[in-house]
């Protein structure tokens, strides 16, 4: 039994290495950047503590400490950054091997179809190519799960606290990470031993622990910067169209795009396998009856969550599929339990549709993974692509060193370069849509800048998109006029007042 253990940790660890090569093999072009810019822009720039609190309160300083710490090794940060997303996802198909189980209550080799399948999910490949904060988001919340499941079985108060203070990082990472905040003190009620008191106490503890890092530091920005988070607290349900995207979404990690036979196979195994598993005289499997209660509260509390506070979907974006990320690992990673307990105690009957349902698992979540692996390795999004040549093209301009710049992807260029640059005026709130009522004034200022011959501004085609900023249209009504022209780039001058 204990060299079946030590066989299975040392083929989770290669499976997990399998990952990381797979990440750095296609990341030729460089690591993925996309909006992700921001996070290593802010890292680049960030040599100390009072620098955590210069931060945009748009997103949590989590990712961006982390990328600053790994930068003190020897090497440029997107390089450094490339290498970070690599044992990233390392490190998440390791956190996977043991959560399973722990869910199972199994060290054998059925565990390791779980690292398997996220080590070869495009899904879970995805997250990690891009310098995106979910890598860790994911990692905080699966490794406070380890930690509850092991206080659900033994009972001791230290696991709970690890747990606690496990999910308090999560949200340092993103904002949504206050749904698993909640969802797991829920749980924690609901699991607790005693009257209903004193489970309200051990529930209120857990709860105090994982919340009190954050609010500590909202406190401290707010003293400091004047800001805690421009993320709206409030209730707002998003519309029908982000409403269906959402559920296609679902749909196609449970294999729509394969056709609906597909998906109502996968559904309805899925649902059949986790039942039975979860059925105590059937099975007898604890450890997961806690995991499927936590998966279960998890999926409705931050589901509901994002439903309701429009704010963390990016208002000029229908719908941003990287926020449920987390419906994703927790959903398959109870599907894949439940299949490899019975594959293991269960009747031939039920052997055999769990095996099934593996099978359709790996299919659905294989499939994409080639062409997307591809795509990065022969045109890539990394800073050294196609993709990037027009920011790159900034940077060689000597005339620029001098100047302010003012730009649409004020990111991109403060991720590779240490120029002064500064963002357009916001029409309005990105995350909100609420207007910028001194949108008039930031713009006249802008121009005066540009008038005194000290700024210029630095125009992005391909990233007309963000439609919060003013676009190549407006910048040319309001006076400003291209004096050079490159791949998709244009810098522009005011030359004369508008009356």
């Amino acid at each position: 039994m204990q060299n079946n253990r030590h066989v299975t940790t040392v083929l989770s660890v290669l499976i997990a290495l399998v990952g990381a090569v797979l990440i750095f093999l296609s990341s030729v072009w460089g690591i993925g950047v996309s909006d992700s810019a921001v996070y290593i822009a802010s890292a680049r720039r960030l040599d100390s503590l009072v620098g955590l609190f210069s931060l945009s309160s748009q997103y949590p300083p989590g990712y961006p400490v982390l990328l600053a710490l790994f930068s003190i090794l020897p090497g440029d940060i997107l390089d450094l950054t490339r290498l970070f997303q690599c044992l990233m996802f390392a490190g998440n198909l390791w956190i996977v091997a043991v959560l399973i189980g722990r869910i199972c209550r199994n060290q054998g080799l059925p565990i390791l179809l779980a690292p398997l399948l996220f080590a070869l999910s495009a899904t879970a490949y995805e997250i990690h190519f891009y310098a995106w904060s979910e890598g860790p988001f994911i990692f905080t919340q699966l490794l406070s799960t380890v930690f509850l499941l092991d206080y659900f079985r033994y009972r001791e108060q230290k696991f709970l606290v690890y747990a606690a203070l496990a999910a308090s990082t999560s949200i340092f990472f993103r904002y949504a990470g206050v749904a698993w905040l909640g969802a797991s003190a829920i749980v924690v009620f609901l699991l607790a031993e005693g009257e209903p008191r004193r489970r309200v106490l051990t529930a209120g503890f857990y709860w105090l622990i994982s919340s009190l890092p954050f609010a500590v530091w909202l406190v401290l920005s707010g003293l400091v910067s004047g800001e805690t988070t421009n993320r709206e607290f409030a209730v707002h349900i998003v519309g029908m169209e982000d409403l269906l995207l959402m559920l296609k979404q679902f749909g196609v990690w449970m294999g729509l795009n394969m056709g609906v036979g597909v998906t109502v196979a996968l559904l309805g195994l899925s649902t059949g396998v986790m039942v039975r598993a979860s059925d105590k005289a059937y099975i007898g499997n604890l450890s997961f009856r806690h995991f499927f209660l936590l998966t279960t509260v998890y999926i409705l509390v931050y589901t509901a969550f994002i439903i309701f506070s429009r704010s963390f979907f990016d208002a000029y974006i229908p719908f941003d599929d990287r926020i449920f990320i987390p419906v994703y690992f927790f959903g398959y990673l109870a599907i894949l339990g439940a299949a490899i307990i019975l594959v293991e105690k269960a009747q031939p009957g039920w052997k055999l549709i769990s095996a099934v349902l593996v099978g359709l698992i790996l299919l659905v979540n294989v499939r994409p993974l080639v062409p997307l692996v591809k795509l990065n390795t022969d045109v890539g999004t990394g800073y050294l692509s196609q993709y990037m040549a027009s920011v790159s093209d900034v940077r060689e301009v000597e005339d620029l060193r001098d100047k302010t710049i003012y730009s649409n992807a004020p990111d991109y260029l403060r991720m590779i370069s240490d120029l002064d640059v500064r963002d357009y005026p916001l029409k309005y709130a990105s995350t909100t849509l609420n207007g910028n009522v001194s949108y008039d004034a930031e713009i006249q200022q802008m121009r005066n800048a540009v008038l005194s011959g000290d700024s210029v501004l630095v125009h992005f085609e391909a990233l007309e998109w963000r439609s919060y900023y003013p676009d190549f249209n407006e910048l040319t009504f309001l006076g400003f006029q291209p004096v050079l022209n490159g791949r998709g780039v244009a810098v522009l001058v005011a030359t004369d007042p508008v009356p």
